[in-house]
């Protein structure tokens, strides 16, 4: 069994690429279908300024990351990424000129009118863009959820875990050899795990496992077991 997947991506960084495109492609089909002059002129506006505005919060947010790395290097002698050097603050980027607010929300809207026009057709939508993949229906016997590490907010573990559909995870831990406890029921990715670290120069191994919850059921396979080293 296969389902379509909805046009519009979810990250800010898959709906850069996806809002560029449609923006250049859009001036050919805007008599066909109707689409205001305006119109084409604000996706013209919109796309490069949210393309410009992720590419410059990426770099402030890892900026900010380094700073805690630096601080940690500066008071403890210790580093979550092994780095030694003074951080370096990205230069201030020029940002174009700003569009008004709710890209998306007028997009959706442009959209719906397009694919309800009387002369529509899937070859244009998907030059557009606007016609979402076949993806294969989850099997909810097998999954399970992948979910990658890092060391956020003073060396905290934030767990990248996706949805992939499904309603909550499962997050499970252990420190040690102590037994698997329930950590929380989380309903919005990532999760950071902001349980006290250990005492200052001490370390630990903390291990995470997950699963699905779909309508307050536990669907799928329990995850890999995912460890990391934190330091007090």
């Amino acid at each position: 069994m296969r389902k379509t997947a909805y046009y519009l991506p979810k990250g800010d960084e898959e709906r850069v690429p996806w809002l560029n495109n449609y923006a250049a492609k859009l001036p050919k089909y805007a008599t066909k279908y109707n689409i205001m002059q305006e119109e084409v002129m604000d996706m013209q506006i919109s796309a490069p300024y949210f393309d410009a505005f992720v590419k410059f919060r990426n770099q402030s947010g890892a900026f900010q990351y380094s700073l805690t790395d630096h601080r940690d290097i500066i008071s403890e002698g210790t580093s979550n990424n092994g780095a030694t050097l003074e951080p370096l603050q990205p230069p201030m980027m020029m940002l174009p000129p700003a569009p008004q607010p709710g890209i998306f929300k007028r997009v959706r809207a442009m959209v719906a009118r397009i694919k309800n026009h009387v002369h529509y057709s899937e070859a244009d939508g998907s030059d557009l863009g606007i016609v979402g993949s076949e993806v294969s229906a989850v099997d909810m016997h097998t999954i399970k959820p992948e979910f990658p590490i890092r060391l956020v907010a003073g060396g905290h573990p934030d767990l990248g875990w996706v949805r992939q559909g499904m309603t909550a995870v499962e997050i499970q831990k252990r420190v040690g050899d102590e037994p698997w406890r329930l950590l929380a029921i989380d309903t919005v990715p990532t999760y950071i795990d902001k349980e006290p670290l250990p005492p200052a120069g001490k370390s630990e191994v903390w291990q995470y496992r997950m699963i699905y919850h779909y309508k307050d059921e536990r669907v799928g396979q329990w995850s890999d077991v995912v460890s990391v080293t934190v330091m007090g």
